[in-house]
C-alpha cells in the first residue's frame, strides 16, 4: 500500500494536467468517501459477524483492486516512464523540494496525538462511544466538502496560501484541544480538519508537483509518502509518554511541529518565488 498510494496520486495529478476540466479534489474525494463507508461497514461487520473474517474480506478487496488495475493499465501512462536513451537527461530533484518535504512531514506528524490517542482522551473527558464516533466522522465529512468544493490549487502561490491557512488552522486546533472539553466545542474544532488536512493536502500536492521535474514526480510523491510516514512514526513514539503524563496537554507539543514545518515550507516556496 505504501507504494500504491504515491503512484496513484501521480497518475491522478497527471490526468488532471492533461484534462483541465478535471479537479484533483473532486476525484480524490472518493478515497475519503470510501474511508467513511469502510468504517461504517466494518463496524457493522465486526458487530454482527466474526472479526476473524475481516482479513479474508480485506484480501478479496485487494484482489479486486489488482484486477481493476490490470484492466486499466493500457490507459495509464505515469510521468517518469522514459526510454533508456532519455534517462541520462533526467533532471535531479531540486534541493528546495527536499526542504519542502521535511516541512510537509513535520506538519503531517502533528496529527499523531489526535489520531493515536484522541479516542482515549475523549473517553477520559466523559464522551461515550457514539459521541466519539461522530467526532471522528465529522472530520472526514468536512474533508470531503473541501475536496468537492475547492478541487485543487490553480497556481503555486495559491498552493502556498492553502498550506499557510492549513498550518495556522492546525496550530489553533491543537492549542484549543488542550482546553476544550464540551462535545459541541470539540466537534467545532474537528471542523478545522477541513483546513488543517483537506486544504493543506491540496496545497502540498500541488507544490510538490510544481517543484519536481515532470519525469521525477513519481519519485517525489514516493519521497513525500516515505518522509510523512517516518516523521509520523517518530512523533507517535514520543506522543505516548506525553499523553500518559500530560493528558490532553500533549496537544501543545504538536504546535511546534507545525511551526517548524511552516518555516521550512516558507523557505522552500520563497526560493521558488511561490510565497507571497
Amino acid at each position: 500500500m505504501l507504494a500504491v498510494l504515491p503512484l496513484s496520486e501521480v497518475a491522478l495529478l497527471d490526468a488532471v494536467r492533461k484534462q483541465t476540466a478535471l479537479r484533483y479534489g473532486r476525484l480524490r474525494v472518493w478515497g475519503s468517501i470510501s474511508f467513511i463507508l469502510a468504517n461504517i461497514g466494518g463496524g457493522v461487520w465486526v458487530a454482527t459477524l466474526s472479526g476473524a473474517s475481516v482479513p479474508k474480506v480485506l484480501a478479496v478487496l485487494c484482489a479486486l483492486t489488482a484486477c481493476l488495475g490490470f484492466f486499466m493499465r493500457s490507459g495509464m501512462e505515469l510521468p517518469g516512464r522514459l526510454a533508456a536513451t532519455q534517462r541520462s537527461a533526467v533532471k535531479p530533484l531540486p534541493q528546495r523540494l527536499y526542504v519542502l518535504l521535511l516541512g510537509l512531514a513535520a506538519i503531517n506528524a502533528s496529527h499523531a496525538v489526535l489520531n493515536g490517542f484522541g479516542p482515549v482522551l475523549w473517553t477520559q473527558q466523559g464522551f461515550n462511544a457514539s459521541e466519539i464516533g461522530w467526532l471522528t466522522a465529522a472530520s472526514v465529512f468536512v474533508e470531503v466538502y473541501v475536496f468537492i468544493k475547492i478541487g485543487g490549487a490553480s497556481s503555486p502561490k495559491q498552493a502556498f496560501r492553502f498550506m499557510l491557512v492549513g498550518a495556522v488552522a492546525g496550530m489553533a486546533r491543537w492549542a484549543l484541544m488542550t482546553e476544550v472539553t464540551g462535545f459541541f466545542w470539540v466537534a467545532g474544532l474537528q471542523m478545522l480538519h477541513a483546513l488543517n488536512y483537506g486544504l493543506f493536502h491540496l496545497g502540498a500536492l500541488a507544490m510538490v508537483s510544481t517543484l519536481a521535474p515532470v519525469e521525477r514526480r513519481g519519485r517525489a510523491q514516493g519521497l513525500m509518502s516515505a518522509s510523512n510516514g517516518l516523521f509520523y512514526a517518530l512523533v507517535m513514539l514520543g506522543a505516548g509518554p506525553l499523553v500518559q503524563h500530560f493528558g490532553a496537554g500533549a496537544y501543545w507539543a504538536m504546535v511546534p511541529c507545525i511551526l517548524c514545518g511552516l518555516v521550512l515550507i516558507t523557505l522552500a516556496c520563497r526560493s521558488n518565488g511561490s510565497a507571497a
